[in-house]
């Protein structure tokens, strides 16, 4: 991991600032480590995806509170380029389903604005990276 420029530590410190709650962290810490484990072993970075995507799945759809709205969101804001490489459907799904919170939910202004900026952000990022 010393070729990335990214420590053991350094990526453990990375992943705690996530620690709103443990759905977060267990996100986090996998979503940070897929790239360099990617480059390692491709088997290796496949163990990996499940608990991403089951972690957000778990925040978005297993009866969410305002917090977990906000957090997948803004997972989804930070991570979204990668998790759109390795599954655009799903990650469609999620932007659908929180639209759906959106729509459904009473929500403070600001988690209102972050909902409305993830697929943004994503569109944006992958853009960036294909030019």
């Amino acid at each position: 991991m010393q070729e990335t420029g990214l420590s053991f530590t350094s990526a453990l410190a990375i992943g705690a600032k996530f620690h709103k709650n443990c759905c977060t962290y267990h996100f986090a810490a996998p979503a940070y480590f897929y790239p360099v484990y990617r480059e390692i072993d491709a088997t290796v970075s496949e163990c990996l995806v499940d608990p991403m995507f089951t972690s957000l799945e778990e925040l978005i759809n297993d009866d969410p509170d305002e917090r977990d709205i906000e957090t997948a969101a803004e997972l989804i804001t930070s991570h979204g380029n990668t998790l759109l490489k390795i599954r655009p459907g799903k990650c469609d799904n999620f932007i659908v389903a929180l639209r759906t919170h959106l729509c459904e939910g009473d929500f403070k202004p600001a988690t209102r604005r972050l909902i409305l900026q993830v697929r943004t952000c994503i569109t944006d990022k992958a853009q960036k990276s294909s030019s």
